[in-house]
């Protein structure tokens, strides 16, 4: 486990699968969805109860963001409706990335990942991106 200050909170990554770079093989590790699921009870405590509803409750949970999405404007200033989240929307719910025309939906290429060489440790490959968005309402 790991805090990002990038992400304003504590994640971890997942072994994924194994993936050759040439003659050289690594260990793929990946941010599991279940980091950024507002409905586990692990991940309560990232929750604000002024976060504004935007989606219902079978997408968004009193307080949370939906699966997907990270609140970080309220770690700033004057706590704006600032929200982090995968490229396209990568590990949201449908019904985010449905409201968007021209979105369609993420696959395994937007997920962040590192490839690390098993013996040495030494990442050999490593991919990470996201995404800002502001609430309106």
């Amino acid at each position: 486990m790991k805090y990002s200050t990038h992400n304003s909170r504590s994640i971890y990554l997942r072994f994924d699968k194994s993936v050759m770079h040439g003659q050289i093989p690594t260990y793929r590790f990946v941010i599991p969805a279940a980091v950024y699921d507002p409905f586990l009870p692990e991940n309560k405590g990232f929750c604000n109860q002024e976060t504004p509803r935007y989606f219902d409750s079978g997408v968004q949970p009193q307080g949370c963001l939906p699966a997907g999405m990270l609140d970080i404007g309220r770690t700033k200033s004057g706590s704006p409706p600032v929200y982090l989240s995968g490229v396209h929307f990568y590990q949201s719910p449908p019904q985010i990335y449905q409201n968007f025309t021209g979105f369609q939906h993420p696959d395994n290429s937007d997920a962040s990942y590192l490839d690390i060489e098993p013996y040495t440790g030494v990442i050999v490959s490593a991919f990470a991106a996201s995404q800002i968005n502001i609430g309106m309402s």
